[in-house]
């Protein structure tokens, strides 16, 4: 994500330059407009790159925490940086990624679990928060914002009304 970031960033200064450029040869006359377009654009892109690369390398903490643990109990190297745990740990980040920016839209969503869900997640299955609110598996003592719940969960979210309100 930092990368597309980065290079939509450097597009819109390009396209200022470009401008600027077209402009002093006297070829096509912009207003100051151009200039504060660019920078309305271009600082705010830097600053959510900067943000976007913070939050990868928390992830990626995470994951290397687990790494030295595995490693430092005496786990294979060959087993901890095989082909397959890489897959899973991408899927499992993607898929966190992915239902984070779902969330950010605000709204109401439900979980919803696969048939062959784990036990927590079909407990999850069909409960329904505001987006900012936890998702509470009280048995497993967990409460997440969406999933992944565990790595190589499949569960996801879908948006819906905001239920009606019970009056007693």
């Amino acid at each position: 994500m930092g990368r597309v970031l980065d290079e939509l960033a450097r597009a819109v200064r390009s396209i200022f330059r470009a401008q600027r450029a077209h402009a002093e040869a006297g070829k096509v006359r912009f207003g100051d407009w151009d200039y504060r377009l660019a920078q309305a654009l271009a600082d705010p892109l830097e600053r959510l790159n900067r943000e976007a690369d913070l939050l990868a390398l928390q992830a990626a903490k995470g994951i290397n925490d687990t790494t030295e643990e595995r490693l430092r109990d005496g786990d294979d190297p060959r087993d901890v940086f095989n082909a397959d745990r890489v897959a899973q740990i991408a899927a499992t980040e993607y898929s966190r990624a992915k239902h984070d920016a779902m969330l950010q839209k605000g709204g109401w969503w439900q979980w919803d679990a696969k048939d062959d869900a784990c036990d927590e997640c079909r407990y999850l299955d069909g409960h329904i928060v505001e987006a900012g609110a936890q998702f509470i598996v009280p048995a497993a003592g967990v409460a997440v914002f969406g999933p992944p719940l565990h790595p190589s969960c499949y569960c996801t979210l879908k948006k819906v009304p905001a239920p009606a309100l019970v009056r007693r």
